[in-house]
């Protein structure tokens, strides 16, 4: 079986090696630059996505944890100088 296997392998890349010896370089040339507009189209793609999730998760972080944080901090900011005016009354007393 794996000799079987061994001589598709050599008649593919026999085959592969075949086939663009016989293609010209203006077709050489063509097939690399559908392959790096393939790779592009791909790479756009990849970079559209992050940014969409990218948006999606910088909302969800400034709904879900900066906007609360910062109510509670403004909270304990607010105690904090009730706390201290009642110090500065009672110091003056």
């Amino acid at each position: 079986m794996k000799k079987y296997v061994l001589l598709f392998a050599i008649a593919a890349l026999l085959s592969a090696c075949n086939n663009d010896a016989n293609k010209s370089d203006n077709e050489k040339a063509a097939d690399t630059l559908n392959a790096v507009d393939k790779v592009q189209d791909k790479m756009n793609e990849i970079i559209d996505t992050a940014q969409s999730k990218g948006a999606d998760i910088a909302d969800t972080l400034t709904n879900k944890l900066l906007e609360p944080a910062k109510k509670e901090v403004n909270k304990v900011g607010e105690k904090l100088k009730e706390k201290l005016k009642e110090a500065k009354e009672e110091l003056k007393q």
